[in-house]
């Protein structure tokens, strides 16, 4: 929804959503919002919306976080045996010189 809408704050600060914005949300009398304040602008959406978005931030494309440790620490351990067998042979290379 790309609608634009003057909205009065009144008093203690309330505001009223206008029926065509509350039928697009499918916000209903006594729902409760969530409030996000970003770059000087207020974004109010449902609850659903909220987890949505949350699920997405941490969604990482069906990967196991468990698999992806997993393989980090192959890697590393790659890492280091090819460190240590350079530094063997680096040795080595001095003993017999």
């Amino acid at each position: 929804m790309s609608d634009t809408r003057p909205i009065r704050v009144g008093q203690k600060g309330r505001i009223v959503l206008p029926v065509a914005i509350r039928e697009a949300l499918g916000v209903e009398e006594d729902d409760e919002l969530i409030a996000v304040v970003e770059d000087r602008q207020v974004i109010l959406m449902t609850r659903a919306e909220a987890l949505r978005q949350l699920r997405g931030m941490c969604d990482n494309g069906g990967v196991s976080v468990v698999d992806e440790l997993i393989a980090e620490r192959h890697a590393e351990a790659a890492r280091d045996d090819a460190d240590t067998e350079a530094w063997l042979a680096q040795r080595e290379g001095r003993a017999a010189g």
